[in-house]
């Protein structure tokens, strides 16, 4: 091996094979003579337009074939796993358990584990090298089952999908119009894990997927390491690129994850300090009764918790606070 083939390495941000090598002498930024001892005339944005503007990359293809990907999969997926609890928790019929415990067994399979039969079984459809062989193993995974069919069989309550039925509700309305919207919150925290497990899938991709044309973004990142050269500058913004989508879809979900938005899980916020907050009452010992019973005497006293879930949690938590102390 000669000494002199050096690969050049090229980091983002600095100009120069001089500057580049100060870089490790600094975690974030490049030391110099400026302002807070940064060298900002090191600093550069032309990796980006390179990335983007470089037809021998395509790398813009690469996003819109992620965001593709990414959200058809997501959708399908949530959709299916929903339907699929809300059949194992609402419906009663004679293979109900039965699927429960396969599901339940399932979620111990390992998924590389899966990856040749998977494989197999997609060249004998015939959907190699296309996105529908991508998105169609994974539209009903057992956790997303399992997950939904808790959810629903401790939030929706049966009577009420019975009264719907009784007014003419069909299942399929009434699945979207009234059991969906009651677990907003599992479906948006749901939606975005697969968002996420689909933007950063790398494995499945590669094997699947035989054209660069259509390979996402994060095959196309792994891409840009050359076999004998590597240009981290590239490989640095690839990297800040494909975390952008991410942390966008996440802040743009806080209405439906964070608690006390407006309209987000406030309402279940509520739902979880009501009965909460009743438990604590009723074991208060100036509250129970000498017998351990709670008589309808008692009742009366937690009515005034019941409060209106627009107010939000903070509310309820200052009404139990002030029955408290």
């Amino acid at each position: 091996m000669c000494n002199s083939d050096v690969d050049t390495i090229s980091v983002p941000g600095l100009r120069g094979g001089e500057d580049q090598g100060r870089l490790f002498s600094s975690p974030f930024l490049p030391p110099g003579d400026g302002f807070l001892g940064i060298d900002w005339h090191g600093l550069t944005l032309e990796h980006f337009y390179v990335l983007f503007t470089d037809p021998s990359l395509g790398f813009g293809r690469a996003v819109v074939n992620s965001v593709f990907y990414a959200s058809v999969s997501s959708v399908l997926t949530t959709l299916c796993a929903a339907m699929g609890g809300y059949a194992l928790a609402k419906f009663a019929f004679r293979a109900n358990r039965p699927l429960t415990v396969l599901v339940l067994a399932s979620l111990i399979i390992p998924g590389p584990l899966l990856l040749a039969s998977g494989y197999q079984l997609i060249y004998r459809f015939g959907l190699l090298d296309s996105f529908m062989g991508l998105i169609l193993p994974g539209i009903a995974p057992a956790f997303g089952v399992f997950l939904f069919r808790q959810a629903l069989l401790h939030t929706v309550p049966l009577e009420l999908i019975e009264a719907a039925r009784i007014d003419g509700c069909g299942e399929i309305r009434c699945f979207f119009t009234i059991v969906l919207p009651l677990v907003r919150p599992m479906l948006g925290a749901f939606l975005l894990i697969t968002f996420m497990g689909a933007w950063n899938n790398f494995i499945q991709p590669q094997i699947i997927l035989q054209t660069p044309e259509k390979f996402p973004l994060a095959v196309a990142i792994a891409q840009l390491k050359g076999l004998y050269g590597a240009d981290y500058g590239l490989l640095m913004v690839g990297t800040v690129v494909s975390i952008a989508p991410s942390w966008v879809s996440f802040c743009s979900s806080n209405g439906i994850l964070l608690p006390g938005s407006p309209q987000g899980l406030s309402k279940a916020s509520t739902a979880l300090l009501v009965p909460i907050s009743c438990g604590i009452l009723l074991q208060e010992k100036r509250r129970i009764p000498p017998d351990g019973h709670a008589s309808p005497a008692y009742l009366p006293e937690l009515k005034p918790l019941v409060v209106d879930h627009r107010s939000g949690p903070g509310a309820l938590l200052t009404k139990v606070l002030t029955k408290l102390y």
